[in-house]
């Protein structure tokens, strides 16, 4: 979520796109947030050289899909999705069948399968109008966390237990969204 959240932003100042003084704060709480939300009850930075680089790479490639979405021509909204998707499910068979696995998706799962990846395109199109609307520097940070909705869910959902670390990370993602809002 952090890389998802850094990579455009970074690209977005790159290309002279430079956010206000309140939204640049706002954007570096928020990549705070994200960070301090998602890392549960770890305390150190890097706990994990493999899973730090698995992180990275797939920052990356979020990111870059951000970026990519950002560039949509104004009229394609939603369909620009459509090439994104088709072209996941085709590597993701590719490799699928070059490891051996078979897919297979239990009978019961189909509707929560259905729901959640019509939740994801709606996400992704929400995504692609705000940066239409917006700096991708701020659309991109804002759809990044992702894991304080998640972290808010398991807990009014599943009563999960909010650790102070977790509570501190919901609280920087309202700083954020409230400094970005205001600037």
């Amino acid at each position: 979520a952090v890389g998802s959240a850094t990579w455009p932003v970074l690209w977005s100042m790159a290309h002279g796109d430079i956010p206000g003084g309140l939204v640049l704060v706002g954007n570096v709480v928020g990549i705070v947030a994200i960070w301090v939300v998602s890392g549960g009850s770890r305390t150190t930075l890097v706990g994990d050289p493999v899973g730090l680089k698995y992180g990275v790479v797939s920052g990356m490639g979020f990111g870059a899909m951000l970026i990519l979405l950002s560039f949509t021509a104004d009229g394609s909204n939603i369909w620009a999705l459509l090439p994104a998707r088709v072209s996941g499910a085709v590597f993701l068979i590719i490799i699928a069948s070059r490891i051996g696995q078979r897919i297979h998706l239990p009978r019961r799962s189909w509707l929560l399968a259905v729901f959640a990846g019509t939740a994801t395109v709606v996400g992704n199109g929400l995504f692609i109008i705000s940066a239409g609307i917006e700096s991708l520097a701020v659309a991109t940070v804002l759809a990044a966390m992702f894991p304080a909705t998640t972290v808010l869910l398991a807990w009014l959902v599943l009563r999960e237990r909010l650790t102070p670390r977790r509570m501190a990370g919901l609280a920087l993602a309202l700083v954020a969204v409230a400094l970005v809002a205001a600037g």
